[in-house]
């Protein structure tokens, strides 16, 4: 660990963490800025080293199986600077008059204490494009999106955001007749992709939405032509068209040559 003018940080922090978030435990200083954390497995990493007055660096790495975790650990060269001391995020809801408290915030991937009243602070941020992420709380993922936005971070940056709850997006697979079709799938994409598969037992897909979207479908049945495509989800409209703020949108499939389904 070094400064920007390449002077060994001794008083550095490194907490190693799984690419899922899960803590592995803390590097242990060996002296002349150097720190190593031994005895990790196979598998992708990244660590979190926070020194007093500088910015907080995380950074991703891959541990090979070939490769003591020790010496891999110990030939990553971080370079430490100062950050921004304080960044404040308030974020509201859709109305711009409630706070919301039931959420995590996270920005460069460090999470903010909460201050109550929709306030968080996060301190000694990178400098440079960071990631804000709002994450709901577990049992409000139906009240609130789980939303991602970019930031340039530097001095005097507050950021107020505002979020919006998940718009709910019906669709129904119907013949010519306008009569939903047995047995009839729908993916979400331009192909049938079985991991994109939309199922009935939800019976509808889910959009996280704070703006208008423009989204592929794909639907298929036996005996019918596969057919893809796409809708613009308005969500201004949505929010307005019902108190669930629902869309139902009808995809007519035509039966194939020959056949009388």
């Amino acid at each position: 660990m070094t400064s920007k003018s390449q002077v060994p940080i001794t008083d550095a922090t490194i907490e190693v963490y799984k690419k899922d978030g899960t803590l592995v435990g803390s590097a242990t200083p060996e002296g002349g800025g150097n720190y190593v954390k031994e005895t990790l497995e196979e598998g992708d990493y990244y660590f979190k080293a926070m020194a007093p007055g500088r910015g907080t660096v995380i950074k991703d790495f891959k541990l090979p199986s070939d490769t003591p975790s020790d010496e891999a650990f110990k030939n990553i060269t971080v370079n430490m600077y100062e950050g921004v001391p304080l960044i404040n995020v308030h974020v509201e809801d859709k109305n711009e008059t409630d706070v919301i408290d039931n959420i995590a915030v996270k920005l460069a991937r460090i999470e903010a204490p909460h201050n109550l009243n929709g306030n968080y602070e996060v301190e000694n941020v990178p400098i440079g494009t960071q990631v804000l992420e709002i994450i709901p709380d577990e049992g409000y993922e139906e009240t609130y999106q789980h939303y991602k936005k970019e930031y340039h971070v530097s001095s005097g940056l507050s950021i107020n955001e505002v979020l919006y709850p998940p718009v709910t997006v019906r669709v129904r697979i119907v013949n010519a007749q306008g009569v939903d079709i047995p047995g009839a799938q729908l993916y979400e994409g331009s192909s049938v992709d079985p991991a994109k598969e939309i199922t009935r037992t939800s019976g509808q897909l889910i959009l996280p939405l704070q703006a208008d979207r423009t989204i592929t479908f794909t639907a298929r049945a036996t005996n019918y032509v596969t057919r893809t495509i796409q809708r613009v989800i308005s969500y201004k409209h949505t929010m307005e068209s019902g108190s669930d703020g629902n869309q139902i949108f009808l995809i007519e499939l035509q039966p194939q040559f020959g056949e009388t389904p």
